[in-house]
């Protein structure tokens, strides 16, 4: 099911975000996508769908989301920030924005912990760089700053009652940046 397109300054930014990031090459190789319309159905804001049958998805539904890039609130907490300043003639308005983003996808038998989290810092770590390449251009979100928020993780909490679907690993990252004036 696709998602309503934004109207306002947090969901437009979600929207330019998730473009950017369905635009790169590392992304669409990351994801086994061919195109920039594949790619955004393995973008996911704040939650997956929910299971064809509810209250459990099966194994094949389950994997059929995985590579996957879920944008969330950002782990400060502070996603949007609108500010206004009047010189005397009116006001101008400012728009500071920080996107939360999970990259999550099932851990590789065969191959140890330190091997896996080499591999998927070095896999996102290439979407993050493609991504900086596209910033700002063709209409894309513009971030300023990219940081990882956390180190690489096994999202056991976030989707324990999953375990028996298959083990993950993902790594967190925040983009930020400064609109100015609007």
């Amino acid at each position: 099911m696709a998602v309503p397109i934004g109207t306002n300054c947090v969901t437009k930014i979600e929207d330019s975000f998730m473009d950017l990031l369905a635009s790169t090459a590392a992304f669409q190789a990351w994801t086994s996508t061919a195109s920039k319309a594949a790619a955004l159905a393995r973008i996911y804001i704040d939650a997956l769908p929910e299971p064809a049958v509810v209250p459990e998805y099966d194994a094949s539904e389950w994997s059929a989301y995985f590579p996957l890039a879920l944008i969330m609130q950002p782990a400060d907490g502070e996603q949007v920030r609108l500010s206004a300043t009047s010189h005397g003639e009116g006001w101008e308005y400012h728009v500071a924005s920080k996107i939360g983003v999970s990259f999550l996808r099932f851990r590789t038998s065969g191959i140890s912990l330190q091997q896996e989290i080499r591999n998927i810092r070095n896999e996102i770590g290439d979407i993050v760089e493609d991504m900086a390449d596209g910033s700002g251009r063709a209409g894309n979100y513009g971030f300023t700053s990219a940081s990882p928020s956390g180190g690489t993780f096994e999202p056991a909490e976030t989707f324990s009652d999953l375990a028996n679907l298959g083990s993950m690993i993902g790594w967190e990252w925040s983009f930020s940046r400064d609109d100015g004036a609007t």
